[in-house]
């Protein structure tokens, strides 16, 4: 009996051959488009009604932001303000979180980090984002 040595899970598809290459193109993407980013949006100031509406960002999302403290508001009074690149930003780089829907930020015994854990475990095992 002849044994049959290792094979890499990437020579035994080609549709996951494609895939790798397709992710690893967009890997490389990222930092010139957040170059772009950072470029084109300097200085430029967006409201919570300008990020879900413009961005995509939803409400749950946008909670969750702010209290695990990725997203903070510039002034304290009056409408807040965000910095549209730290949005941008976290938009290249978090997309599933920007589409987070019905996550409650405050629950009893527990902290916003084990509820952006749940956030992330949840969007990781292949759920719906609008779930």
């Amino acid at each position: 009996m002849k044994k049959r040595g290792y094979r890499p899970a990437i020579g035994r598809s080609g549709a996951l051959q494609c895939l790798v290459g397709e992710l690893r193109a967009y890997s490389d993407l990222i930092p010139e488009l957040l170059t772009k980013v950072e470029a084109a949006t300097r200085g430029f100031k967006v409201t919570k009604a300008e990020l879900k509406r413009d961005f995509g960002f939803s409400a749950s999302a946008l909670r969750l932001l702010e209290r695990s403290g990725q997203l903070r508001p510039l002034s304290s009074g009056g409408r807040p303000t965000y910095r549209l690149d730290k949005a941008l930003r976290i938009r290249v780089l978090q997309p599933w979180v920007v589409t987070t829907r019905n996550v409650r930020t405050r629950r009893k015994h527990a902290n916003i980090t084990s509820i952006y854990r749940d956030v992330v475990n949840r969007m990781t095992e292949g759920a719906s984002p609008a779930t």
